[in-house]
C-alpha cells in the first residue's frame, strides 16, 4: 500500500503566539461589529450570514500564519484556534451582556433623576431625623424582592435583575442609596437636593458601585453566566421580530428557555467550525521538508477525470480506494473523460501537489456524483487524500490524457504501454472459460480440488476433441456418397445392366432406382 503524507509536527512558537493573538483582536472586533449589526437590524438570516462570515474570516486569518510560519502540526494549530474562538465567543457575550445592560436599564437610569426614585419627603433633614432612619432601616430586611414578586407574576421574571441593581431586600436598596449610618445618609441626602444627578451616575459613580458593564463581566465569568441565565429565562426577541426585522413584538411570546439554548448552541457552531476546519486543513498540506515550503498547486490544475463504469456505485467507490492505494497505475485501467466534455453522472477526479523539482508528489482523488441534472449539483465524497507516487506516474497520467507534462517533470511517459497492457488485459477477459464444477468444500477443497479440477478440464477437453473428429467423418463419407452418385448419373438417364453378377441374374435390375446413399 503507498505512503500517505504525515505532517512533520513542527511549528514556529513565535508564529503561534502571533496566530492566537491575532485571531483573539480580530474576533472581539468583528464581534462587537457584529452586535451592532444585529441590534440595528434583527433579521435572523442576516445573522447566519455575519456569523459564517466571522468564521471564515477567522479561519482566513489563522490560515495565513500557518502557511507564513511553516506551521505543519495540525493538532496544534487546531487546539490553539478553538482556545482563541471559546475566548472570542466569551468577549462576545461579555458584550452582549453589557451592551443589553445598557439597553434595558443602565440607558433608562440615565436620564431618570435620583430624585424620581428618592423624593425630598423621604430625605431627612436634621441629623436626628437620620438617626431615626439609620435605625429603622434595619426593619426592611424581611422586606426582599422576592417575596414581593409573588404579589405580581409579571415582576417574577426580572427580580433577579432588580437584585443585581439593588440588592436582596429593600432593606439593601436604601443602604446602596443611602448609606447605613446617620452620617452617610445625611451626606447622601444632602448629595440629592444640591446636585440633581442621575440615577446612574449618583448609583455607580457617587456612592461606587459596580456596574455590569463589560470589562466588569469579562473579568467575572460567574456574574456573566448568571446573566446569560437571567436573559434566558425572560427572552429577547420574537421570531416575528427577527423574521421580519420589525423589533421586539410585546404582543408575541419571545424565545426562551430551552429554545434560546439550542439557538444560542447553533450560533456557537456556525463561528466555530468553519475557522476549525480551515486552520486544521490548511496545517495538513504536504510540507516538503527538504525544500522547507509548501508543496505547490498547479493553477490552472488539468481535468483528470475517470468514467466510473460499475454498475454497484456504492462498493465501487472502496473498491477504487483500495486499489489505487495499492496501485495507483489502476486508474490508468479506467476509460478517461476528455478535458472539453462534460462530467458524467459518476466519475473520478483526480488533483496532486508537488515539489518544485517534482521530487515528491502527492495525488488526491474524489468521487463526484450527478445529485441533481436541473441544476447541475453534484456530490463530492473525498477517497484519497495527500497519497505519494512517483514522477513516472505523473507524467503517464499526462500522456494518458494526451497533454504535455510539465518541464520539471523528468519522468518517464508510459502511456502507451500502460494502454498495451490494458488491451491486452480486455483481451484476455473476453476469452470463453472451460466449464468448471462448482467448489469443494471442507477437506475436498484443501486436497481434492487441484486434482479434480484438472481432471475436469482433461474429460471437457477429450470429449470436445471426440465431438470434432465424429464431425470429421460424417462430412467425409457424405462427400464421398455425392461423388459416386454423380457418376452413375453421367452414364444416362435409363441405363439398364444385363447379364450375370456372382450367379444372379442382373438383367432386369435398374441402377437409376436404387439410392447409393
Amino acid at each position: 500500500m503507498n505512503e500517505l503524507y504525515k505532517p512533520s509536527n513542527k511549528f514556529s512558537p513565535l508564529g503561534i503566539v502571533l496566530m492566537f493573538f491575532a485571531m483573539l483582536v480580530a474576533g472581539v472586533v468583528v464581534s462587537w461589529l457584529y452586535l451592532v449589526i444585529a441590534s440595528v437590524i434583527p433579521l435572523i438570516y442576516l445573522n447566519i450570514l455575519m456569523a459564517v462570515g466571522i468564521s471564515f474570516l477567522l479561519g482566513f486569518i489563522g490560515s495565513k500564519f500557518v502557511k507564513v510560519f511553516k506551521i505543519r502540526f495540525p493538532v496544534l494549530a487546531l487546539v490553539v484556534t478553538a482556545v482563541a474562538l471559546v475566548l472570542v465567543n466569551y468577549a462576545k457575550w461579555a458584550i452582549y451582556v453589557g451592551r443589553d445592560w445598557n439597553k434595558n436599564f443602565y440607558d433608562d437610569m440615565k436620564d431618570m433623576s435620583v430624585t424620581e426614585l428618592v423624593s425630598d419627603e423621604d430625605l431627612p433633614t436634621t441629623k436626628e431625623e437620620a438617626e431615626t432612619m439609620a435605625t429603622t432601616l434595619p426593619l426592611f430586611k424581611n422586606y426582599t424582592f422576592s417575596s414581593l414578586a409573588s404579589l405580581s407574576s409579571e415582576a417574577a421574571p426580572w427580580i433577579s435583575t432588580v437584585e443585581k441593581l439593588f440588592g436582596d431586600s429593600l432593606y439593601d436598596m436604601y443602604t446602596g442609596l443611602l448609606g447605613s449610618t446617620a452620617d452617610e445618609i445625611m451626606e447622601s441626602a444632602d448629595k440629592i437636593r444640591s446636585s440633581n444627578m442621575s440615577l446612574y451616575d449618583y448609583m455607580f459613580e457617587y456612592r461606587g458601585m459596580k456596574a455590569r458593564t463589560t470589562g466588569f463581566l469579562l473579568t467575572h465569568p460567574g456574574e456573566l453566566f448568571s446573566d446569560i441565565k437571567d436573559i434566558n429565562s425572560v427572552g429577547r426577541w420574537t421570531i416575528k421580530s427577527h423574521r421580519y426585522s420589525s423589533g421586539f413584538d410585546a404582543d408575541a411570546e419571545p424565545v426562551k428557555g430551552f429554545m434560546l439554548w439550542m439557538v444560542w448552541l447553533a450560533e456557537l457552531a456556525i463561528l466555530v467550525a468553519p475557522a476549525l476546519v480551515m486552520v486544521y486543513g490548511e496545517a495538513k498540506k504536504p510540507f516538503i521538508e527538504s525544500e522547507d515550503d509548501w508543496a505547490v498547486e498547479e493553477k490552472p490544475m488539468p481535468q483528470f477525470a475517470f468514467k466510473d463504469t460499475s454498475f454497484t456505485t456504492g462498493t465501487s467507490k472502496e473498491m477504487v480506494k483500495n486499489q489505487v492505494l495499492r496501485d495507483p497505475y489502476y486508474l490508468m485501467e479506467m476509460e478517461t473523460v476528455s478535458p472539453i466534455a462534460l462530467l458524467p453522472e459518476k466519475c473520478y477526479l483526480l488533483t496532486y501537489v508537488h515539489s518544485k523539482y517534482f521530487d515528491e508528489i502527492y495525488i488526491t482523488l474524489v468521487y463526484s456524483a450527478l445529485t441533481n441534472a436541473r441544476k447541475n449539483q453534484r456530490q463530492v465524497s473525498k477517497l484519497i487524500t495527500n497519497m505519494r507516487v512517483d514522477a513516472d506516474f505523473l507524467a503517464t497520467l499526462y500522456g494518458r490524457f494526451e497533454l504535455t507534462k510539465p518541464a520539471l517533470c523528468q519522468g518517464e511517459n508510459r502511456a502507451e504501454e500502460v494502454a498495451k497492457e490494458n488491451a491486452e488485459k480486455k483481451a484476455a477477459a473476453n476469452v470463453p472459460q472451460s466449464p468448471q464444477r462448482p467448489k469443494s468444500t471442507g477437506a475436498d477443497a484443501i486436497f481434492d480440488e487441484p486434482s479434480l479440477y484438472r481432471q475436469s478440464r482433461e474429460k471437457a477437453a477429450a470429449q470436445s476433441f471426440a465431438a470434432q473428429e465424429l464431425a470429421k467423418e460424417q462430412k467425409a463419407a457424405e462427400e464421398a456418397a455425392k461423388q459416386e452418385q454423380q457418376s452413375y448419373s453421367s452414364s444416362g438417364s435409363s441405363f439398364q445392366s444385363s447379364g450375370d453378377m456372382d450367379g444372379l441374374d442382373t438383367s432386369s435390375l435398374d441402377l437409376n432406382k436404387i439410392d447409393f446413399k
